[in-house]
């Protein structure tokens, strides 16, 4: 069975962007999907754990790189400069490029590793695919090796087509929720509004097929 042993590791917080994950996530993921390709927010002593085929470090800026296949992203927190002025968040742009580069089909599969954080809009477009949410906090390392007392949970996005092996792999991590629907097409990245308005199409719909009150009290 292959080891690894793991690097030292800055800490995961939004004072500093860079995060590294213990080697059972990658490995996780690395069943489902049969491979990694590619880790587009990586760094030499990252990938000793993750060992994607190919690797983009904060010099490549992952971001405006092609992808291709199979992929794992922890992405950086904390925020990242617009050219027009001011910054966003990270972990917005980085779900935005996954969801994107799945949907347009780019690339094949993603496991995204980002904080829980359900309710916040960037959060919003991964409740259509496989999420585990971990039954620990993830300990992440810090640069002398140490384990980051992490003070958030966390959150495995699966975008791919073998959901089945995902919640069988990462049951025994967490609790694997299953997509909450699909959308009937395509979006622009992200158009958040027309996302929205096709979850209450399907939410309506939902509803409309369920027993009513008086079906449930007819049913004997």
């Amino acid at each position: 069975m292959r080891t690894h042993q793991q690097p030292t590791l800055p800490q995961h917080s939004s004072k500093s962007n860079e995060h590294y994950t213990p080697a059972k996530w990658p490995d996780a993921a690395r069943l489902v999907m049969g491979g990694i390709d590619l880790d587009p927010a990586s760094c030499e002593l990252a990938n000793e754990v993750v060992q994607a085929e190919r690797i983009y470090t904060k010099a490549d800026d992952g971001l405006l790189q092609p992808w291709h296949g199979r992929v794992w992203c922890n992405p950086p927190y904390g925020y990242r400069s617009r050219r027009s002025g001011g910054r966003t968040s990270n972990k917005q742009v980085w779900v935005d490029r996954c969801v994107q580069a799945y949907l347009s089909g780019e690339i094949e599969q993603c496991c995204l590793l980002v904080t829980s954080s359900t309710g916040d809009g960037w959060f919003r477009p991964l409740w259509s695919n496989w999420v585990c949410f971990p039954y620990e906090r993830i300990s992440f390392y810090g640069p002398d090796g140490s384990s980051d007392s992490n003070p958030g949970s966390s959150a495995v996005v699966y975008l791919g087509p073998n959901g089945d092996a995902f919640r069988r792999i990462f049951s025994p991590l967490g609790r694997v929720v299953p997509p909450e629907y699909a959308p009937e097409k395509q979006l622009p990245l992200w158009d958040h509004e027309a996302e929205w308005q096709q979850f209450r199409k399907w939410s309506h719909q939902q509803s409309q097929a369920a027993p009513t009150t008086q079906d449930r009290r007819q049913d004997p």
